[in-house]
């Protein structure tokens, strides 16, 4: 027998694998950026190059070294880059700590609350006949702190016609025991 209400929240558990993973990716671009960076100097000290790279491409002397050093200054781009898109995204998945869905199966709805930044409430609700389906995504490092993004399929009806509509819940912990309340 099903409880008449599933309320499903969002915690620091649950998006601890979406930022194990940024932190991962600031941590490797780091190291990538400072290995350039002396690769860089080695190939500044090895043919005895003075000032900057744009300085040197207007003299230079062998079209291998601007080569290298070109591919190398892009890498550290790209890095930063990368560097500064993982600690955006690592700061937005804690807009996912707030959420909290309610599945009322006595009622019949499914009511998501959320906050967009720290003024704003979002509350979403829905009519729910029937769960149909429930999908579960889980990246490596999801996998690993047991976490996921849970996909719920369901059906409502009304008098003319019934609608199949979908409700995304990212960043859940223990993804699996709550899909095996949600069926």
């Amino acid at each position: 027998m099903k409880a008449s209400k599933l309320i499903i929240k969002g915690s620091f558990a649950g998006i601890s694998g979406d930022l194990a993973r940024h932190i991962f990716v600031i941590i490797a671009n780091i190291v990538i950026s400072i290995v350039c960076k002396i690769y860089k100097n080695s190939l500044y000290e090895k043919h005895d190059i003075k000032g900057n790279f744009f300085e040197y491409l207007l003299t230079f002397d062998e079209l291998s070294v601007v080569i290298k050093l070109a591919v190398v200054n892009l890498i550290v781009v790209i890095a930063y880059i990368l560097i500064i898109s993982a600690i955006f995204r690592a700061i937005s998945t804690f807009y996912y700590i707030p959420r909290n869905v309610i599945i009322d199966y006595e009622n019949g709805k499914i009511i998501d609350k959320s906050h967009s930044f720290f003024l704003i409430k979002n509350t979403d609700e829905n009519k729910c006949n029937e769960i149909i389906n429930v999908n579960i995504e889980q990246s490596l490092f999801q996998r690993i702190f047991n976490t996921g993004t849970i996909y719920v399929e369901y059906v409502a009806n009304t008098k003319v016609d019934s609608q199949l509509r979908y409700l995304e819940i990212p960043c859940i912990s223990k993804p699996f025991m709550q899909k095996n309340k949600l069926i």
